[in-house]
């Protein structure tokens, strides 16, 4: 069960939603997609020069840029820890979704619908944690334009913070 949300994913579908809410920061993002991208490098390297040694490098690789945006960036605990596998997956779907460059879509269509459901239920808290006035924030940040620059400066600024 999810501290945050008090639910039990039993579906990937089900999950999805609070997976995504749990990378609104596009820094986040993209080093989840740095670390994928080498996970998956390091995949390839192992098939390809047969040296299975480079598989173990795969989710260090992976998991260290993630959790740098999870810990330092979006400061929230990462979902892997509760739902290994659901994250797993939800990571390559939001690869892909970035690397269409779709993902901005997909934040902005779970917030609405996040934000839908809280004006529903007012009394209860919405689907992923969050009340309407947060959604609508949240919402409102992610219909931004991103400034590459900020991102990179962002990024070298935490993590000068942290070294």
């Amino acid at each position: 069960m999810s501290k945050k949300t008090g639910k039990e994913y039993t579906t990937f579908e089900a999950f999805w939603p609070f997976y995504v809410q749990e990378h609104k920061n596009p820094l986040n993002r993209r080093l989840h997609f740095i670390g994928t991208s080498l996970a998956l490098g390091c995949v390839v390297n192992a098939t390809l020069r047969r040296k299975p040694c480079w598989l173990l490098l795969a989710p260090l690789a992976g998991y260290f840029f993630a959790w740098i945006g999870h810990f330092l960036v979006e400061k929230n605990r990462p979902a892997t820890f509760k739902y290994p596998l659901e994250s797993l997956r939800g990571d390559f779907k939001m690869f892909g979704l970035m690397a269409t460059g779709r993902m901005n879509e997909e934040l902005q269509r779970v917030l609405l619908d996040a934000e839908m459901e809280a004006q529903k239920n007012p009394v209860s808290s919405s689907s992923d944690g969050l009340d309407a006035e947060d959604i609508a924030y949240e919402l409102g940040k992610t219909l931004e334009e991103d400034d590459p620059e900020e991102d990179e400066s962002e990024l070298e600024e935490e993590l000068s913070d942290h070294v």
